[in-house]
C-alpha cells in the first residue's frame, strides 16, 4: 500500500503554507489543513488576513476545537465585522453553549450583513422560541415570539421546504397567530418531505383556532407519521373529547398511554372520558 508522503515545513514557503491549508478546508480534510493554517496565521512576518483565519476556524470548529475556533471568528469579525459566515458559526458556537443571548446578537448580525444564509435564518429563528420557551417573564417571552415569527418570514423568503415552513409555523403559533400558523402548515403538509411534526403543529393550530374537526384530521395524520409521539395523543385526545368523540378520545388517550404509562395525564384523562365512552 502507498503511503501518503507529507511535505517537510521546511520545505514551505508562506504561501504554499496558505494554499495548503486552504486546499485541505476545500477538501474537507481539515486534520491536515489545521497545522498548515496555524502556521500560516501565527508566524511573526504574517499580517492579519480575516479570510486565512476564517480558514483557520472552519479547521478548528470541524476538528472539535470549539474554543480556539470562537476566538479565530471573533478575530476574523474584528477584521471585517460583516462577515456572515463567521457571525454564522459564532451564532452556533453560541447555541451549543446555552448562551441564547450571545447566539441571537451573532445570527442577527449574520442575516443583516447576509440576508442569504439560509443555516443563520434557521437558528435564528430557532433561538428564539427556544429563549422564549424558557423565559419566566411573559412580557419577554412574547416579545420573542414575536420576533420568532419575524425570523421564520426571513427564513421562508430562501428556503421554501417544508421544514422552514414549519419551524415558521411554529413560530407563529408561539405568538398566538393561529389562523395564519394554519395556513402555513397547510401548505407544508401538503409537500412530500412533510414529517409528522408539521402535521402535529398544524393540529395545535386548528385546534387553538377552535376549528376541531381540522384538527382532528390533521392529528391523524401525524399519529400515523409519527405513533411514538405522545403530544400527538394529548392534543388528539382533546379534539375528540372536545367533539364529544369520546370513545376516539379514550383510545387517543389509551394510546399515549401505552407509549407513555408513567404520565398522570394520561391516566386522569382515561379516567375522565371513560364513562362517556360507550361502544
Amino acid at each position: 500500500m502507498q503511503t501518503r508522503r507529507r511535505i517537510s515545513k521546511r520545505q514551505l514557503t508562506p504561501n504554499t503554507e496558505s494554499a495548503l491549508g486552504q486546499a485541505y478546508v476545500l477538501s474537507e480534510n481539515y486534520q491536515d489543513a489545521l497545522p498548515y493554517l496555524v502556521a500560516a496565521t501565527d508566524r511573526a512576518s504574517a499580517q492579519p488576513d480575516a479570510t486565512m483565519i476564517y480558514y483557520r476556524g472552519i479547521a478548528e470548529y470541524k476538528t472539535g476545537k470549539v474554543a480556539d475556533a470562537e476566538k479565530s471568528f471573533n478575530t476574523v469579525i474584528k477584521l471585517n465585522p460583516k462577515d456572515g459566515i463567521s457571525l454564522f458559526y459564532l451564532g452556533q458556537i453560541g447555541l451549543a453553549k446555552n448562551d441564547l443571548d450571545g447566539a441571537i446578537a451573532s445570527l442577527n448580525r449574520a442575516t443583516v450583513n447576509d440576508t442569504r444564509l439560509v443555516g443563520a435564518w434557521t437558528l435564528l429563528t430557532s433561538a428564539y422560541l427556544r429563549r422564549a420557551a424558557t423565559s419566566s417573564d411573559p412580557a419577554k417571552a412574547d416579545a420573542d415570539y414575536l420576533n420568532a415569527v419575524r425570523a421564520g418570514e426571513g427564513l421562508i423568503k430562501v428556503r421554501t421546504d417544508a421544514e422552514a415552513v414549519t419551524l415558521f409555523g411554529q413560530a407563529l403559533i408561539g405568538a398566538k397567530q393561529y389562523a395564519r400558523a394554519a395556513s402555513a402548515l397547510e401548505t407544508a403538509s401538503t409537500r412530500q418531505d412533510a414529517t409528522g411534526i408539521t402535521f402535529y403543529l398544524l393540529g395545535v393550530a386548528h385546534s387553538r383556532a377552535t376549528n376541531f374537526p381540522k384538527a382532528v384530521a390533521a392529528l391523524e395524520n401525524a399519529a400515523k407519521k409519527s405513533p411514538d409521539d405522545v403530544n400527538v395523543y394529548r392534543e388528539l385526545g382533546y379534539a375528540y373529547e372536545v367533539t364529544k368523540q369520546y370513545a376516539k378520545a379514550l383510545s387517543a388517550y389509551q394510546r399515549g398511554a401505552a407509549v407513555a404509562p408513567a404520565d398522570a395525564d394520561f391516566k386522569e384523562s382515561i379516567e375522565r372520558v371513560k364513562p362517556f365512552a360507550k361502544p
